[in-house]
């Protein structure tokens, strides 16, 4: 056994000294440590050879030896030059050269950020706010064209285009609010000009509701009243959730007093564009004529909330004046005329646009007088229906002077206007919301406008 384990530890230390040997001679400059080492071995050889030991000290020797050895192969392995380190410094910087350059990035966009307090991304941030404010523009052109407001319209379409000249929905839009606007230098449109600037549009833009929109406006200005509402419908059933068409359908059944087939038509827009104070007002009208005077109140404030305009704060008034609310129906009428009184307010939204009154019925089931109807363009057109109305309050509150004043002044503005003027007074008379002294004076001077020395 003793024979054995000196056999196989000799054999052992034999091909270690020979392979420190060899690597003694592989790498130069290696002394001290790896001499010591095979001067050790070769005692220990010779000591084993010659002398006979104890089989658990040659092992513990042995081990002792093993232990100089992993201490001598540390020594001798080989090191990392400065070369190799920078050139796998390279190789990484190479290989993650992306990722490396946007994380330079982001920490430079922040030092610059806090350090100097300049936003790395205030151009795009800027361009997305331009962007908006265009749109902005761009839809208010949208709503102001449905309402035949084209002055204001094309004024938010040219702001549109000038916080971004990329929005090419709003150069579109210039084009088409311009169709019914006098060409430079002229009071009065071309009809052959905006015929053909129709025409072309439709060539390039079949699909294009507005563009429909302009020929339903186009056969109602040439009196063509039928034609307009035919029209009117078949851009609906291209275009079902077109405001603007909803809106001029109304108007147009308005102005034949099919009130319930105009009430109808706004009960539809509103169900998908609730905030339309364009449609809850016109829709109030109409309530007015069916004889749902409850609705009709709802729906005129909910249109002044939405657009406060004199039209619709007239409006409001005159179905405050006929429920017996004279406070209110006095606060809007001061609200319209401290409107008038504005200067340059014709051009204003709040005054422009055209007005359409319908004829009051007279007497019991009357339903040919609502058919008549006047429209209001000027200035003094309009001033003149505020002026009936402030004579209206000023009869249904007592002061009959005052209001055959107003009533005398509508005829200085407007001397057509005069059969409409005798239409609301025999109507408040039908009504019966004035004092009887009051009445005597409505009906006197209504008879005394049918004559013709009255405007003399």
């Amino acid at each position: 056994m003793n024979g054995l384990l000196r056999t196989r530890a000799f054999t052992g230390l034999r091909g270690t000294m020979e392979k420190l040997r060899e690597n003694r001679k592989e790498i130069p400059g290696v002394r001290g440590g790896g001499a010591s080492a095979l001067a050790g071995l070769r005692s220990s050889v010779k000591v084993a050879r010659f002398r006979r030991m104890e089989p658990n000290k040659i092992l513990k020797r042995i081990q002792d030896i093993e232990q100089e050895l992993v201490s001598l192969r540390a020594e001798m392995a080989p090191r990392r030059s400065w070369g190799k380190v920078v050139g796998g410094a390279g190789k990484f910087l190479i290989s993650y050269w992306a990722l490396m350059s946007f994380m330079a990035a982001i920490a430079t966009a922040t030092y610059v950020k806090y350090a100097f307090n300049i936003d790395y991304f205030e151009s795009y941030r800027n361009a997305s706010a331009v962007k908006r404010l265009s749109e902005f523009h761009r839809q208010m052109g949208d709503e102001m064209f449905v309402r035949n407001n084209w002055k204001q319209a094309l004024a938010s379409y040219k702001a549109a285009t000038a916080a971004n000249p990329a929005n090419t929905a709003a150069a579109l839009g210039e084009v088409k609010a311009s169709v019914f606007i006098p060409e430079a230098g002229q009071k009065f449109i071309d009809p052959g000009i905006s015929a053909s600037k129709i025409k072309k549009l439709r060539e390039l833009y079949p699909d294009d509701p507005q563009v429909s929109f302009l020929e339903v406006v186009q056969a109602f200005q040439n009196g063509q009243t039928e034609q307009s509402l035919a029209k009117c419908e078949e851009v609906l059933l291209r275009h079902t959730k077109f405001a603007g068409g909803y809106v001029f359908k109304s108007y147009l059944l308005q102005s034949r007093a099919d009130f319930k087939a105009a009430a109808a038509t706004l009960e539809k827009l509103l169900t998908f564009d609730p905030d339309n104070g364009q449609a809850q007002s016109n829709l109030g009208y109409c309530y007015l004529f069916t004889g749902q005077t409850k609705e009709a109140m709802q729906h005129l404030e909910l249109g002044l909330v939405h657009f406060p305009c004199m039209v619709n704060a007239i409006s409001f008034a005159e179905a405050c004046r006929m429920s017996g609310d004279l406070a209110r129906a006095e606060g809007l009428i001061a609200f319209a005329e401290r409107g008038f009184n504005l200067q340059g307010s014709e051009e204003e939204y709040f005054a422009s646009g055209q007005w359409l009154w319908n004829f009051l019925p007279e007497k019991d089931g009357d339903v040919e007088s609502p058919k008549n109807t006047i429209t209001c363009d000027t200035p003094e057109q309009k001033r003149a229906v505020l002026r009936i109305s402030q004579g209206m309050l000023a009869a249904t509150s007592g002061d009959g002077k005052a209001a055959m004043e107003r009533f005398a002044e509508v005829l200085t503005l407007e001397p057509q206007y005069q059969a409409f003027l005798v239409n609301k007074l025999r109507a408040t008379v039908f009504a019966g919301v004035v004092a009887d002294d009051i009445k005597a004076k409505m009906v006197h001077y209504a008879k005394a406008l049918e004559s013709p020395e009255a405007l003399r």
